[in-house]
């Protein structure tokens, strides 16, 4: 068993290529002006180079997904499995479709924690934007992902992952994978067959790799190579 789980973490992987997971497809009746997603939790899967290039979305939701799932029961569904894994330390962003920039800066939905929760910030009923990553609607995942207040947004809406405030490391050196990520695309509410969903789980998903350590990539990150 050591050694599958060593064979699995030392897959050479490539970026990210295939988009993310989540129920955008085919939707139900429009929501009732006063229903909304109250939050969406996202999730970083990370899975090896050969799980990502079978994954089929399609099926995967023909067997059940809508949203709704946590990992251990998105793990359950046909085409996912228990070898699908998730971790923690990706910071990700909120952007606004539509106002993803500010003259030539990246702009995000402005964010303030409130009773432990990543919040986005209003001024009366208009959002607050800003062009400070660090000020963002964001946040690192936790092992069980990250949770963000949504219930008062509606609209498209665009969740980056931010490869330069992300610090996960695997304890073998493993690294998340080259270029950057597709970023998710949602729009809130959340709509599925059954009609709005209320805590949605979205789980956009790379695979790993263990960087060659040789002059280039010394030079790539600043350090200084042994010859």
């Amino acid at each position: 068993m050591k050694r599958t789980n060593t064979l699995w973490s030392l897959v050479l992987a490539l970026v990210m290529v295939l988009g993310v997971f989540a129920p955008l497809g085919a939707l139900a009746a429009e929501p009732a002006e006063k229903e909304v997603t109250k939050t969406v939790t996202l999730h970083k899967l990370m899975m090896t180079k050969d799980k990502l290039k079978a994954w089929d979305a399609k099926k995967i939701e023909e067997a059940g997904y809508n949203g709704s799932q946590d990992l251990k029961a998105l793990q359950a569904l046909d085409g996912v499995g228990a070898d699908v894994k998730e971790v923690a330390d990706v910071y990700f962003a909120w952007q606004e479709v539509g106002k993803e920039k500010d003259g030539d800066k990246d702009q995000y939905i402005k964010g303030q924690v409130v009773d432990g929760v990543m919040t986005p910030v209003f001024e009366g009923d208009k959002l607050v934007y800003t062009t400070n990553i660090d000020e963002a609607f964001g946040g690192k995942t936790l092992a069980n992902g990250i949770k963000f207040d949504t219930s008062k947004l509606k609209g498209s809406f665009k969740i980056q992952e931010i490869k330069e405030k992300s610090t996960y490391k695997a304890d073998d050196g493993m690294v998340i994978a080259g270029q950057k990520a597709v970023p998710v695309e949602i729009t809130l509410p959340l709509v599925n067959n059954d009609g709005v969903v209320e805590n949605a789980h979205v789980y956009p998903k790379n695979t790993q790799e263990k960087p060659k350590i040789d002059k280039n990539f010394a030079k790539k990150n600043g350090l200084t190579a042994i010859e």
